[in-house]
């Protein structure tokens, strides 16, 4: 298959690296962010991840889910963002300033893509290069950059966009070189993140809507049956993902939260009034936002979204119809917003606290871009050529970067720490359980108790049937030393969820503290029982033996602790310690 595809101009002298100009600018915008510390899941992922502090853990990426060697399940299945994380851990350990240059690379690298994709779509450069500056500095990616564990969202737009611009590069050439590129491009994106999937549906959009040769079908029919057999080669890939994904997971995708469909289709209207809003307004970002499942049409919390969209998009299409757009171009803008969209937007499969996330929309905002930049560029005429642009086109571009920096850079700060991000996320979304029980953690962490208790107790008369908020509690309680009220809170986790394995590790913990060490070693058993590889739960029990007079069972457990965390140092002076002990009792056997 070869076709003709609309060409831009060659490059006028000093506009040939306008896109890579751009990648740059955007990563500027977010160079505050190397003094970042890790947050939020960066710890339990990163931080406290056995398996990617060696090269040998790699083959365990793709027969697990993301959160491999934490003893935990998830129905997320991300061998390559995992295979990232290795990567980063092998070049900067556990530096946050490296895993922080190399999310602004990829978000770098992913403008690069959007200005060579717009560049492609609609043969205008003008536009490309507002588009590119829209998505790189737009503020509605600060989750992605500043968050290092966002940075699977970048990972995927990259694996998308390139393999969507070598699917036109076969289109238009025939070489099926581009088709092999395009589809290695697609298996790292589903690879990568479950949103990947998405890329056959983007070219099959693409063919129905854009054939650009003279020989194109003319029907509809004939149109989505060429566009059928152009994504024909990706089912390989998408069969092959499933086969993998189901034997890591031992299911396709597990349920999250318990939402009806009824109640999702109910709660979307909320959830994509959320995103236009922060994609036309860029401030007030959270991490956590409130929207509970909307249960009745005919609600304020369903009506209300519904009408405020319906009057965005019939605004859209007024000025889309004055400044006479394409069609074609309208589409294929929508295409790219709604399409990546999809994924997050199965509910069911997300968890209540999370349904919106301004992560979801790293690259829709592609497609967001590419339409407002084409009704700026329609608005304001223009050339094509970068050296002839109006005086004021020039002064309406620099006043929309200035406008997007500003907003990107205050936004940022509150990603500099937990207490900053989870404070940000409790004053936006104050009914939220997941934000409130952050907060508190976050402040605890700092010994700041007179701020989290309060705010613990507030969670939990929110959510009294959280075994995670009762735990949390308890783990506090236990590190103030008030270890009676400390067993209160954890038992009561541990009732509600009876595979909370740190509920019965601290309490383990706390009833060695009041001196029951049977009762203390019988629940350290059973926490690592629950989870083998949990940090510190093999010291504890050594620890427990200790107490006992079984040095050399606490020998063995902390050699244990040892090999699932080799080199860290603590674990090693505390098994010299107890060497040093076993060696002093014997010596002084008869």
């Amino acid at each position: 298959m070869q076709v003709e595809e609309p060409q831009v101009r060659p490059y006028a002298y000093g506009v040939k690296y306008v896109g890579v100009i751009i990648g740059l600018l955007s990563s500027l915008v977010y160079a505050g962010t190397l003094g970042f510390q890790f947050v939020y899941d960066d710890l339990g992922q990163i931080a406290e991840n056995p398996a990617l502090r060696s090269w040998r853990f790699v083959s365990q990426y793709f027969m697990s889910d993301v959160w491999a060697g934490l003893d935990t399940s998830s129905y997320y299945y991300r061998p390559l963002n995992l295979l990232w994380f290795r990567l980063n851990y092998a070049l900067f350990g556990l530096n946050p300033i490296g895993w922080h240059g190399t999310s602004i690379a990829i978000h770098a690298l992913a403008t690069v893509l959007v200005f060579r994709l717009v560049e492609r779509l609609l043969a205008d450069r003008a536009t490309a290069v507002l588009a590119a500056l829209i998505f790189g500095l737009h503020p509605i990616h600060v989750q992605s950059v500043a968050w290092v564990s966002g940075s699977a969202d970048p990972l995927v737009a990259i694996f998308i966009i390139a393999g969507f611009l070598a699917y036109l590069n076969f289109r238009h050439s025939g070489r099926k070189r581009w088709l092999a590129s395009s589809l290695l491009a697609y298996a790292c994106a589903v690879l990568t993140k479950e949103p990947g999937i998405v890329l056959p549906a983007i070219i099959f959009v693409y063919e129905c809507l854009q054939p650009t040769d003279n020989t194109a079908p003319r029907s509809a029919y004939d149109r989505v049956k060429r566009a059928g057999v152009a994504v024909l080669p990706y089912a390989a890939v998408i069969i092959a993902y499933f086969i993998a994904r189901i034997h890591a997971l031992r299911a396709f995708a597990p349920a999250s939260s318990q939402i009806g469909i009824l109640e999702m289709i109910l709660t979307w209207p909320a959830i994509l009034w959320l995103y236009t809003k922060h994609l036309f307004l860029p401030w007030e970002y959270s991490l956590f936002y409130d929207i509970p499942p909307v249960q009745r049409m005919f609600s304020v919390q369903f009506l209300v979204p519904v009408g405020l969209l319906l009057v965005a998009v019939l605004a859209i299409a007024a000025l889309s119809r004055v400044l006479k757009l394409p069609a074609a171009t309208i589409w294929t803008a929508a295409t790219w917003f709604l399409v990546p969209l999809l994924p997050a937007l199965y509910l069911p499969a997300v968890a209540p606290e999370i349904y919106g996330q301004d992560r979801y929309l790293y690259l829709s905002t592609a497609g967001f871009a590419m339409l407002l930049a084409t009704l700026v560029c329609r608005a304001l005429p223009h050339r094509s050529e970068l050296r002839s642009y109006p005086k004021y086109q020039i002064y309406g571009t620099a006043l929309v970067t200035i406008i997007l920096v500003l907003c990107t850079v205050i936004q940022q700060q509150y990603w500099r720490n937990n207490v900053a991000l989870f404070r940000r996320a409790v004053s936006i979304a104050p009914h939220n359980n997941q934000a409130l029980n952050n907060l508190a953690v976050s402040l605890a962490e700092r010994n700041d108790f007179a701020d989290a208790l309060p705010i613990f107790d507030r969670a939990i008369r929110q959510n009294p049937d959280s075994a995670r908020l009762d735990f949390n509690y308890g783990f506090t309680l236990y590190r103030m030393r008030q270890y009676p009220d400390a067993l209160r809170f954890l038992s009561r986790a541990a009732e509600i969820d009876s595979t909370l394995a740190d509920a019965f590790l601290y309490m383990g913990m706390s009833h060695l503290k009041l001196g029951y060490p049977q009762d203390a070693a019988l629940e350290v058993a059973h926490a690592i029982a629950l989870q083998p590889h949990r940090k510190g739960a093999h010291l504890a029990l050594g620890a427990v033996l200790e107490t006992e007079g079984n040095i050399p069972g606490a020998i063995q457990e902390t050699q244990v602790e040892l090999s699932n965390y080799p080199g860290d140092q603590m674990i090693s002076n505390r098994l010299n310690a107890l060497v040093q002990s076993e060696s002093a009792y014997r010596e002084r056997m008869p």
